[in-house]
């Protein structure tokens, strides 16, 4: 007798399957145990060197901050005379604005930046992500970006939209891309200010 093929309606309605699944299990319990250590070993000099000398974490810790900072740097490498990730403060400016959501949304952007500082070592490096040379940084993102696991191209995609738009919001940038700027004169600033300060 044959065996019907046809997906049930709860398979259809879950597009990753068993194996996928067991994939993501893996690979949740994998950083788990990296976070774990990450947050024993706190911020080190390593990282307080990779951080602008005014920044200031305040939502995110000053590791969390330098790990944004540099995946800021290596997805915004700037042409000649555009404004870099440094100088619109992409990373602090998204920093404060996690002041103003909820602590799940926080929480799922840490693990993001987790991923990408240590899912190097699922892609065969012993390094850090903040310890490659840019162009490691640069082949490393682009692998996270076309990977077979759906949990690294989401977090990836989630942190590029965010950093983009942080820095083509800041008015250094508009000149570039041909904006004029806003219609008003004077814009009131909104509650959630993420203005360079």
């Amino acid at each position: 007798m044959a065996h019907d093929v046809t997906p049930s309606r709860s398979n259809a309605a879950f597009p990753v399957d068993r194996r996928g699944f067991l994939g993501l299990s893996a690979l949740g319990s994998g950083m788990f145990a990296l976070g774990s250590g990450a947050l024993l070993s706190g911020c080190d000099g390593h990282y307080q060197a990779l951080l602008p000398g005014s920044a200031k974490a305040q939502v995110l810790t000053p590791k969390e901050l330098a790990v944004l900072t540099v995946l800021s740097t290596r997805l915004l490498a700037a042409p000649e005379g555009w404004p870099t990730a440094l100088q619109t403060d992409v990373a602090g400016r998204i920093d404060r604005e996690l002041r103003f959501h909820h602590a799940a949304l926080v929480e799922d952007f840490k693990a993001a930046l987790l991923l990408v500082e240590y899912g190097t070592f699922f892609h065969g490096s012993f390094s850090r992500f903040t310890r490659q040379d840019a162009e490691a940084q640069d082949a490393y993102l682009q692998a996270l970006v076309t990977s077979s696991r759906q949990l690294e191209r989401q977090a990836m995609a989630s942190l590029r939209m965010l950093i983009v738009f942080f820095h083509y919001t800041d008015a250094q940038t508009w000149p570039h891309i041909g904006y004029q700027g806003p219609l008003v004169e004077k814009a009131s600033p909104p509650p959630a200010d993420n203005r360079r300060i």
